[in-house]
């Protein structure tokens, strides 16, 4: 009760501290005045909260004396920052984390829970963005995984789609290396969605965007670009302490050889420096935000998170990684300021990442801090041996037929053949895995359908994150920093801190500067959007304007 008087006591003193208003609590209608002319989504796939903290003194400055803005430092200075923005989510992993971003909505709304899922009915997995009714465009190399892509799981509409469906003559146009980020980002109406198929290392789109079922020109010419380049010897290389914050791996530097084209080289530098050259090669073909109505460009960092699974986020090479992002992100910007109508001052940023990561386990191992991998094949292996001992006519292949990212999934027709019912295979399945040291919880099917989930966070963020039909039979929970094992030494699939937070910035006009201490999920970033541009927000979307930013 004091703490309510307390309250409004300062908002009669007109005292009430940044982050503490209210949803209602709209400052003013200027932003929706001044709507801006180009939206710019910049996300950097694996990026921790702490990343922009840790490697501050780092970065470019705000602004040099020429004129021209730094990249980080920047947005961290002219823009609301919340540093530890959340997703409040079981399973914190790319798609669902793009969805998220676009939509304003968690995946038990927008229907991405996982990157893949296993068709219990087919019998087959599926891939997130994969749509065998549209061909691959672009790619040398036809029989490329996933060669048909389209946002056909998504369940609902984008910002971008908001905008159109409000009868704006709106660009949206979205460029990632991994296709799933660019293809969620977009949503159904993007004009195009660009990515880069890796054994051929070409730019690629999908007939779903193209028509034609051919590359715009623009898009071939950096294809071309890129083919001249082809082989070429790189050398990545750092020398002293750096920050001196990051301690894993060797002391004093690194030196890492690669060619141009292989996997290592987007696993470098290179990946953010060719995505600002297409992104900024779409500003210039499409005009983007020298039109009468606002548009819109989405664009991921993939490779940040290649090199994160790879090492881990307290090697150098990931420190490294992050500076040389922050040159690329400033030579982003200063190009959006001289290509744009009116500049930075007509351009609304939006910056944030999909999900975090924890430190690896070997790391944390290394340091007494309880830690592990978990390995699937090896679970399911253990998972059936145990059902096979309570339950008659086992399968050959087995009652657990497929598990991804702590999602278990029962072989639905076998269970029927046999007779059984399968919310008792649900509770055996449970029952071996809550038996395990690697796992804290375990959700069911069955508890998901009753309203029953675990305690506390824990539940909050199951019923955020399952989603009927793609969610597993069983969902496992783990203990903070047991991960998924194979050939990534660090991995994220939790909703623990290191995995959900990560930072949240908004620049541009109407923006009011300043670090916000109030509670931020991305959810809130689309509707936030949305409110500048005018515009209902995207139909699923369930965050809040911060209207705790906008200036009086």
């Amino acid at each position: 009760m004091n703490r309510v008087i307390a309250f409004f006591v300062l908002m009669a003193l007109g005292s009430v501290p940044p982050g503490c208003a209210h949803q209602g609590n709209l400052r003013s209608g200027s932003a929706v005045k001044a709507a801006p002319k180009l939206v710019v989504v910049l996300v950097i796939d694996q990026f921790r909260a702490d990343f922009l903290s840790r490697f501050k003194k780092r970065f470019l400055p705000a602004q040099s004396n020429d004129g021209t803005v730094g990249g980080f430092n920047y947005l961290m200075e002219q823009g609301a920052y919340f540093p530890q923005a959340e997703y409040n989510v079981l399973q914190a992993m790319t798609a669902p984390g793009h969805a998220t971003i676009v939509t304003g909505a968690y995946a038990y709304r927008h229907g991405v829970p996982l990157n893949s899922w296993f068709n219990s009915e087919k019998g087959e997995r599926e891939y997130c963005v994969q749509n065998s009714d549209y061909q691959l465009v672009g790619a040398k190399n036809t029989k490329s995984a996933y060669s048909g892509t389209a946002p056909a799981a998504l369940m609902g509409p984008t910002l971008g789609d908001a905008v159109k469906n409000a009868g704006h003559r709106s660009r949206v146009v979205t460029v990632a290396i991994k296709n799933r980020a660019a293809i969620l980002m977009g949503g159904y109406r993007a004009d195009l969605a660009v990515w880069l198929e890796e054994k051929s290392f070409r730019w690629v789109t999908s007939s779903y965007y193209v028509k034609d079922g051919k590359l715009p020109g623009w898009l071939a010419a950096q294809n071309s670009a890129i083919q001249k380049r082809m082989g070429e010897e790189i050398r990545w290389s750092a020398d002293g302490e750096g920050s001196g914050l990051s301690d894993d791996g060797p002391k004093g530097g690194f030196v890492r050889r690669f060619k141009f084209g292989s996997f290592d080289s987007i696993r470098s530098p290179l990946h953010a420096d060719l995505t600002v050259d297409v992104a900024l090669s779409a500003v210039k073909h499409y005009g983007l935000g020298g039109g009468d109505s606002p548009d819109i460009l989405a664009v991921s960092f993939s490779g940040h998170d290649f090199l994160g699974h790879l090492l881990g986020p307290n090697r150098r090479e990931m420190e490294e990684l992050t500076v040389a992002e922050d040159r690329t992100i400033a030579r982003f910007l200063n190009g959006l300021n001289k290509m744009v109508p009116g500049g930075l001052g007509s351009i609304v940023l939006a910056f944030t990442g999909d999900h975090g990561i924890p430190p690896s386990s070997s790391y944390l191992k290394e340091r007494r801090v309880p830690a592990g991998y978990v390995d699937h094949k090896e679970m399911i292996a253990y998972l059936n041996k145990r059902l096979n001992s309570q339950f008659k006519n086992a399968p050959s292949r087995g009652w657990v037929r497929y598990a991804t990212n702590f999602n278990f999934y029962l072989d639905h027709s076998a269970v029927a053949a046999a007779g059984h019912d399968r919310e008792a295979l649900e509770r055996a399945l449970k029952a071996a895995l809550i038996s395990r040291p690697e796992f804290n919880y375990v959700m069911t099917r069955s508890e998901h359908s009753r309203g029953v989930y675990p305690p506390g966070l824990y539940g909050e963020q199951a019923v955020h994150s399952y989603f009927p039909g793609r969610s597993g039979d069983v969902v496992a929970i783990p203990r903070p920093f047991f991960i998924k094992g194979g050939t990534s030494k660090a991995s994220h699939l939790s909703g623990y801190t290191y995995d959900r937070m990560v930072p949240l910035i908004l620049a541009g006009p109407t923006i009011r500067p300043g670090i916000y201490s109030s509670r931020a999920e991305i959810v809130d970033l689309a509707p936030t959007l949305a409110w500048m541009l005018g515009v209902v927000p995207p139909a699923l979307t369930e965050g809040r304007v911060l209207s705790e930013i906008f200036q009086q």
